[in-house]
């Protein structure tokens, strides 16, 4: 190593150790601001503050020649951290309890999902005890063997954890708290195994299902089934086979001395798993944290039974998030409902709404008032500090960096962007006709709405697939074209399937996503590599936020041309479409530079 690079290398250190001292002097502050509010009796958050601060820091890093998306992107982590470290000591101030936690039960080994999790949600301090199953996890917390446990209740691919639904309404636990984790899966073996020698992998049947894509390029490997992901790389530990190979997380393969053959092996990158911390008490939540509430509900078998009982709600602003039907055990064809809303059972309006709710119910239970958790990362401290030589002993990893690109949920707002169509053009001031018809219509038919439509000024026409007609078929879609090409009107089509892509992204002038498919990330993804216009439809039940992320998902991808289109909410009333909500497009023209359309 030279002695130029090596000097460059010390000077880079001390830049890193400077910022550090800095963090820890901010965080020091921090703390007094919070004993200063908690004296004042000020709120504990200040977002107005927040925007100026982050605004500030974006013109600064301009003037210094620095990314102002980079700058924003790191002081909104520290400031996200602030809100949390803030968050958890009032909580715990207020629940006493909390502070003598020592022990969380969890379900698997160490070095699994779960076990990250515990570590991430209450650090080194905690003693995390592993069980076999969800049930001797629970069972351990009801008998008093542990304070705490800690179940994984949804994952954002596989979908909601039904058999821990089904423990908690069974048990008299509840929800204190909840913690996400990314999970990252990754292909496990002994050291420099190549691939295509891999006969065997071993993981738990929820990883193996959201690694099938690699699974499947691997030419001679077989997967089996495991208890546990951590278990699987264990077993490969101890058989010490070449051939054999797990799926788990990095830190797994660190605490067993293994070696990560590749990294970033899910079918789809952007997986994360909500976990609920569950106690034999509920705790209170101070009403200036964010805070959700979860419910049990069993209502009378009878028509708009539900409907009355959601309208309740609504009536009084509370926003629902979640809501999951179970059977109710010994009642056959009837069920029990799980619903999860934003907001403190102290609160004056969720009070109202529960009371309004539980004079119609045949039972609701409160399963628990908790903290709103937060995205997050893990930090390799909290797995492998205190671990014994050999259970940290390993080859070295490679770093692991979040994907570039801006959020479009923190871009301060600069001029609406428009997308050109040909004579087109969306996010101008003019009125612009959108015609869907069916993919089959005849020509002549489309030849006929075509010339009415370009007749009332700038239009476009979409080809919808009929419900049920299969897989798209170009050959139609051609004939389509051919039809409205008369006419130099723009044609679109509906976007259903990654694979469906490439194929048409030479002869659609836009993709339309369905609100079906807001959330689908792998057709997310794919049209966001190309650089062919999408209209992305909010989902009837999808916050703006939801509807912001999965466009981001498109701009990270390259493809810069986005179109929100707001299509409605769901009403309570079963003869009506939706109706369009003139408040959601506001929100978004103040919150992005996308076009808006409806």
């Amino acid at each position: 190593m030279s002695e130029q690079l090596d000097s460059l290398r010390k000077r880079i250190d001390e830049a890193d150790r400077e910022l550090l001292e800095a963090l820890a002097q901010r965080m020091a502050v921090v703390d007094e601001i919070l004993q200063e509010k908690e004296t004042r009796g000020l709120p504990l958050f200040d977002s107005v503050r927040e925007t100026e601060l982050l605004t500030r820091v974006a013109r600064l890093a301009g003037q210094k020649d620095l990314d102002p998306v980079l700058a924003e992107r790191v002081l909104k982590e520290v400031i996200n951290h602030s809100r949390e470290v803030q968050t958890r000591r009032v909580h715990r101030e207020l629940n006493p309890d909390l502070k003598r936690v020592r022990t969380v039960a969890f379900q698997g080994t160490k070095g699994a999902y779960s076990w990250m999790a515990c570590r991430k949600h209450f650090g080194r301090e905690i003693e995390a005890i592993g069980y076999g199953s969800f049930s001797e996890a629970v069972d351990a917390l009801e008998e008093g063997h542990v304070d705490l446990a800690l179940l994984p209740i949804e994952n954002v691919l596989a979908g909601s954890i039904y058999e821990v639904y089904d423990l908690l309404t069974e048990s008299r636990l509840y929800v204190v708290g909840e913690e996400y984790l990314r999970i990252e899966h990754c292909l496990i073996g002994l050291e420099a195994t190549p691939l295509e020698q891999i006969e065997a992998i071993f993981s738990h049947p929820v990883a193996l299902q959201q690694c099938r894509g690699f699974i499947k390029g691997l030419p001679n490997a077989r997967y089996e089934t495991y208890i546990d992901s951590a278990e699987a790389v264990r077993k490969v530990q101890q058989e010490g086979d070449p051939k054999h190979a797990a799926i788990a997380s990095a830190e797994a393969a660190e605490l067993y001395g293994l070696w990560v053959l590749r990294e970033a092996i899910s079918d789809h990158p952007e997986n994360y798993t909500r976990f609920w911390v569950i106690s034999r008490e509920p705790v209170a939540v101070d009403r200036r944290i964010p805070a959700r509430t979860s419910v049990q509900l069993v209502l009378d078998h009878t028509e708009g039974a539900l409907v009355a009982a959601l309208a309740a709600l609504s009536g009084q602003g509370v926003n629902l998030t979640k809501l999951e039907s179970r059977p109710q055990r010994g009642t056959p064809w009837q069920y029990q409902f799980h619903l999860e809303m934003e907001g403190n059972v102290e609160e004056e309006h969720v009070i109202r709404a529960l009371d309004d709710v539980r004079s119609r119910a045949r039972l609701l239970r409160v399963l628990g008032c908790f903290p709103r958790g937060d995205l997050g990362t893990t930090s390799r401290a909290e797995i492998s500090d205190g671990l014994s030589p050999t259970e940290s002993a390993g080859p070295e990893f490679v770093h692991r960096v979040e994907p570039p690109g801006a959020d479009v949920l923190s871009v301060r707002p600069r001029e609406t962007k428009q997308v050109s169509l040909g004579a087109v053009l969306l996010g101008g001031e003019e009125f612009v006709l959108v015609v869907g018809l069916g993919l089959t219509t005849a020509p002549e038919k489309i030849e006929q709405v075509a010339r009415l439509a370009r007749a009332r000024g700038k239009a476009l026409l979409l080809a919808v697939q009929e419900p049920g007609a299969g897989r798209f078929d170009l050959e139609q879609f051609r004939q389509f074209r051919n039809a409205a090409a008369e006419h130099q009107l723009p044609i679109g089509c509906l976007a259903q399937a990654s694979e469906q892509v490439g194929p048409l992204s030479s002869l659609v002038d836009l993709f339309v996503i369905s609100s079906q498919n807001m959330q689908s990330t792998g057709l997310l993804e794919e049209v966001g590599r190309v650089s062919v216009p999408v209209v992305l439809k909010r989902g009837i039940s999808s916050t703006l936020r939801e509807l912001l992320v999965s466009a981001e998902t498109i701009l990270e991808r390259g493809n810069q041309d986005v179109i929100l289109c707001e299509c409605g909410i769901r009403t309570f009333e079963s003869v009506s479409q939706t109706t369009l909500d003139l408040g959601a497009i506001m929100a978004l023209k103040d919150r992005t530079h996308l076009p808006v359309m409806v």
